[in-house]
């Protein structure tokens, strides 16, 4: 209602301008962006929106041109920070994600093209005073995003107490559509490689993991082809799978899982194999088992007949180790021959005791005749 009779009051007189349609499109992407925080303290913007090119004339190279206001020095501590709270954003929202894939994302989030878009979206270079050539050089691109770096700093910088967390609240929302559209690479079986090993490893025989490909660079990230090859088994370096990773580990792991997912006839006839062979190990190990403990039951069961059949029964003493009794208060020393002690202990067969003496007498008889022989 208002319009209307601004209308019939003050009706336009002048036609309609039109706007540029790249003006409107980044006037439609602010709209969309979280608000720009400001930067407090004046020196601090000014040296944000003032390229070296200004100075171009008192700038000397190779010296020291520390007193100048330019972004340059913002800029180097800008991409620091940002590099920081990109890595504590992944690290906090994607603990999950193995460290590859994060520092491949961390890379997506803080590279010149993504800094670039959101510097343009806000218009900064737009307020960056400069000298007049810095448009048409090949550099700008990177101008541009080094513009943004120092407005980070900047807004750190001017607030010491809170400005840290203000950023780091600022680029969170600004990357959080990248966040969300992050789809990260599941590894289904992360045991891929010991997994091949059980499988196929043994003496003699190998698993031998090596580079197919030089590395390569894909979007500013390493590349890495490996394959993985059997030695034994009757083959020699057959291929048996192949994969790729941001690293020599990842890609190996990769391999391992393609061999497996392939199954191949010699992956198979091999894995046999080894299969027969343990079987064959572990009977042998089992039959050595068994006899040891038939052994063992064979010399308990010697022992308790041993037990059974000598019960009652005193074994005579050994000779050599003569007598240790006493006799009338008398000791008879070692190694003596004669057992008239023992003897003197028995009947003869009239039920009398025998005379130790006369014993002895014929022992000592015997014992002169032997030496004669033996002469």
């Amino acid at each position: 209602m208002n319009q209307t009779a601004l209308e019939q009051k003050w009706p336009k007189k002048s036609r309609d301008v039109n706007v540029p349609t790249y003006i409107l499109q980044q006037v439609e992407k602010a709209q969309s962006l979280p608000p720009l925080p400001p930067i407090i303290e004046p020196y601090l913007q000014e040296a944000v929106f003032t390229h070296a090119s200004v100075h171009v004339h008192t700038r000397v190279k190779g010296s020291d041109n520390s007193n100048d206001i330019t972004y340059e020095r913002l800029e180097f501590l800008g991409d620091a920070y940002i590099e920081l709270i990109a890595s504590r954003l992944i690290y906090s929202r994607l603990p999950h994600v193995d460290v590859p894939q994060q520092a491949h994302l961390r890379e997506q989030l803080v590279k010149n093209e993504t800094l670039g878009q959101f510097s343009i979206a806000y218009g900064l270079p737009d307020r960056l005073k400069h000298g007049a050539h810095i448009k048409e050089s090949k550099v700008w691109n990177k101008v541009v995003a080094d513009v943004f770096e120092a407005y980070v700093a900047g807004v750190v910088l001017s607030d010491p107490q809170d400005g840290f967390e203000t950023a780091e609240s600022w680029l969170t929302k600004l990357w959080a559509p990248q966040m969300l559209d992050f789809q990260p690479k599941i590894i289904e079986n992360p045991e891929a490689k010991h997994d091949m090993a059980r499988l196929l490893q043994t003496k003699d025989v190998s698993l031998d993991y090596r580079e197919e490909q030089d590395m390569v660079y894909e979007n500013g990230v390493q590349k890495y082809s490996v394959g993985v090859y059997l030695t034994g088994w009757g083959y020699e370096n057959e291929w048996l799978g192949s994969g790729e990773g941001r690293s020599k580990a990842q890609a190996a792991m990769y391999a391992a899982m393609d061999a497996l997912k392939r199954d191949s006839a010699i992956l198979k006839n091999a894995a046999k194999m080894k299969q027969e062979l343990t079987e064959q190990r572990q009977a042998q190990r089992d039959a050595m088992v068994q006899e040891k403990e038939e052994a063992k039951a064979k010399e308990l069961e010697k022992g308790t007949a041993k037990e059974v059949g000598g019960e009652g029964h005193v074994p005579a003493r050994n000779v050599a180790q003569g007598p240790e009794e006493k006799s009338n208060g008398k000791r008879i020393s070692d190694g003596d021959p004669l057992l008239w002690l023992e003897e003197s202990n028995r009947k003869d067969k009239g039920g009398s005791a025998k005379d130790p003496a006369s014993w002895l007498e014929k022992e000592m008889k015997k014992k002169e005749k032997k030496e004669k022989k033996r002469k």
